[in-house]
């Protein structure tokens, strides 16, 4: 499906945030496809690729229109070790970026990518760094009711 392959093209980006390639981490080395169970301090820091509930809309929303609009919630999830600072999650932040940054229609398959919010993941009971989120919407145009 387009959905998949737009995941697909987010993963194989963020699969190449490294040191080697000019971004600060090597974040991409663990990149995951909406694995949310990262527990192995070996695999971290990793980041997941989480879809989210995507909205569809009927394009100029015409009720005989043959393409529909998809906005595609996808959630950048950066699993860090115990103790990880605040300043090392903020590259990891501004590599993820600068990857998206390169090309927000993904090769064609989208027709724009926004930012919508950035931030560390603090549980309430003992106010350490769990990790990260970045949340970005992307859309895509496919035939009403095709997702290819």
């Amino acid at each position: 499906s387009k959905r998949q392959q737009i995941i697909n093209a987010i993963v194989a980006r963020m699969q190449g945030i490294l040191t080697a390639n000019g971004y600060e981490t090597n974040l991409g080395t663990s990149v995951f496809d909406r694995e949310t169970n990262l527990v192995d301090d070996d695999d971290l820091p990793a980041l997941s690729v989480c879809d989210l509930v995507e909205t569809h809309q009927l394009w100029n929303d015409q009720p005989d229109s043959v393409q529909q609009k998809n906005v595609l919630p996808v959630q950048l999830r950066i699993f860090v070790k115990s103790g990880t600072r605040a300043v090392e999650l903020r590259k990891m932040f501004a590599d993820v970026n600068k990857a998206i940054q390169t090309d927000l229609r993904w090769s064609e398959l989208a027709m724009w990518t926004i930012p919508v919010k950035t931030g560390m993941i603090i549980p309430e009971t003992d106010f350490v760094i769990g990790g990260g989120a970045i949340e970005i919407e992307v859309s895509y145009l496919t035939t009403t009711f095709d997702s290819y």
